[in-house]
């Protein structure tokens, strides 16, 4: 497998020149939770504590559900960047990517709602399997769109089972690459916020090439071991 300054510098790559075309794609997410953080602030009057303790607001919940679907078809795009598929142009309907594919959009939400909830019930054991978890089941979208593009369609439980194998003794090399954008992250936040425009796309792309990588690299086999 390649290492992690390759999979960053690779990324690095694909955006160098096109920085703008992934702010503009990012766009209708950012719009989307900004403009549900408004309203939330508006509801509680700009009280800063009612707004961290509301738990409970259907508003945000959903807005952080359809950010959610924002993301995975962000995160498909990547794929097909990386292995030159498709071409840095109409950003904003690439951004629509799963709102404009039924066939991909029901099973997303099923598998991402699936793994929370294995997340979850190994959380309540103890944090640490939950975080390792978390990690094991990470690949599971990505590999539900390659089989969609193959014409071959994996159901959600075999989507999580084939990324559990994958991610078998691999776990590791993921969680450095993701600490890895800790400074970055920092930097971020030291900049109010400018340099997330080019931030996010850095780490979601890495990670895009992350599975690329490991897909190239790994032959799995599923079976009906679930968890």
């Amino acid at each position: 497998m390649k290492s992690q300054q390759e999979l960053k510098h690779e990324s690095k790559k694909l955006l160098q020149g096109h920085i703008w075309f992934y702010f503009v794609m990012y766009l209708p997410y950012l719009v989307l939770i900004i403009g549900a953080y408004l309203m939330l602030g508006y509801v509680h009057n700009w009280n800063f504590i009612d707004i961290a303790n509301d738990e409970n607001n259907l508003g945000m919940n959903i807005a952080i559900i359809i950010g959610q679907v924002f993301m995975v078809g962000i995160s498909y795009v990547m794929m097909d960047i990386r292995r030159n598929k498709v071409k840095f142009d109409k950003p904003i309907e690439k951004a629509f990517t799963l709102f404009n594919k039924p066939k991909y959009l029901m099973n997303v939400i099923i598998i991402s709602l699936l793994i929370s909830i294995f997340t979850i019930l190994w959380t309540f054991l103890f944090i640490i399997p939950g975080i390792i978890k978390a990690f094991s089941y990470s690949q599971a979208l990505y590999i539900y769109k390659d089989s969609v593009d193959r014409g071959q369609p994996m159901d959600a439980f075999a989507c999580i089972t084939a990324s559990r194998k994958m991610m078998d003794g691999r776990k590791m090399k993921l969680f450095w690459l993701q600490l890895s954008f800790i400074g970055w992250y920092i930097l971020g936040i030291a900049t109010a916020g400018i340099l997330f425009v080019y931030v996010i796309p850095y780490y979601y792309q890495t990670m895009a090439n992350f599975y690329l990588d490991l897909a190239e690299n790994t032959n799995i086999k599923v079976d009906d071991s679930y968890l």
